[in-house]
């Protein structure tokens, strides 16, 4: 999944010098635990987490007219989002080493499955089917077909990465 900082047209600043800058966020999503840890780690180069519930496009807004300076979101989720409502900001990739510090697995927000026997084995048999597609290529088609360019996962790697995070939260 390739990951985006968005900021305001012509503004550009590079991730790490977004400090003294205000991203918006909910409480524990992965965006925020990241800037979390990021101020822990960085006293000096604080990034202000400004929390708020508010919807998405509120947030993108907020970009747009000041209240907030940037947003680290997804492509598709940012692509979908410019296209629906006509928001003026723009892209940046993010590097694929900062996206996977921020998105990982032992960072997500909320649980697919029940956290019992059976939801691990819902869990095991989705994630055979999503092997089988990606090694047959129709997730990198249905990625193309509908957000414009293959977003889908490495197997090996998210397949350890859920394993390793259910693992540790069932024992």
């Amino acid at each position: 999944m390739t990951h985006q900082v968005l900021q305001r047209l012509l503004w550009h600043r590079p991730v790490p010098q977004m400090r003294g800058y205000k991203i918006e966020s909910d409480a524990g999503s992965n965006v925020s635990n990241a800037i979390e840890a990021w101020n822990e780690e960085n006293p000096d180069k604080q990034i202000t987490l400004i929390y708020s519930d508010a919807d998405l496009s509120v947030w993108f807004e907020h970009i747009v007219d000041g209240t907030s300076d940037f947003r680290i979101d997804d492509k598709p989720i940012f692509d979908t989002y410019k296209k629906d409502f006509g928001f003026k900001l723009q892209g940046t990739p993010l590097p694929e080493d900062v996206s996977e510090q921020i998105f990982t697995a032992d960072l997500s927000a909320y649980f697919l499955f029940p956290m019992t026997d059976q939801g691990a084995a819902l869990r095991d048999e989705i994630d055979q089917v999503l092997v089988k597609l990606q090694e047959d290529g129709t997730l990198k088609k249905l990625s193309e077909q509908f957000f414009g360019a293959d977003h889908s996962p490495d197997a090996s790697r998210w397949r350890r990465q859920s394993t390793e995070f259910i693992s540790s939260v069932m024992q």
